[in-house]
C-alpha cells in the first residue's frame, strides 16, 4: 500500500505543479533572467554576515536580531547605491 500511495503523491504533484505553471505563468520578461530563489537566499545570507554582530547569535531577544538585521541591510543598501566598497574611517595610503 506505501508504493501506491507515494505513486498516487507523485501522479498528484506532477499534476498540480504542470497546472499551476499554465494557469498563473506569467509573460515572458526581456532583460535578465532572474535568479533562483536559493542563490538569492544565499546572497542575501552571505550579505549579512559580512557584519560581525549577525555571524553568531549574541542577541537574547528575537526583536534585537530582526533589527541588527535591518540595520545591516540598511547599511548594505546605502554602501550599494553609493559606491562604496569599503568603510568611510579607512584612510587612503599616499
Amino acid at each position: 500500500m506505501g508504493r501506491q500511495w507515494l505513486q498516487h503523491r507523485r501522479k498528484w504533484a506532477w499534476r498540480r505543479a504542470r497546472h499551476r505553471r499554465r494557469a498563473g505563468s506569467p509573460p515572458p520578461r526581456e532583460g535578465l533572467p532572474r535568479p533562483a530563489r536559493r542563490w538569492v537566499v544565499e546572497r542575501t545570507f552571505g550579505w549579512l554576515t559580512q557584519h560581525r554582530r549577525l555571524v553568531r547569535d549574541y542577541e537574547p531577544l528575537p526583536q534585537r536580531t530582526r533589527a541588527m538585521i535591518h540595520w545591516a541591510m540598511a547599511n548594505t543598501m546605502s554602501r550599494y547605491l553609493t559606491g562604496e566598497s569599503a568603510p568611510t574611517w579607512r584612510n587612503e595610503s599616499p
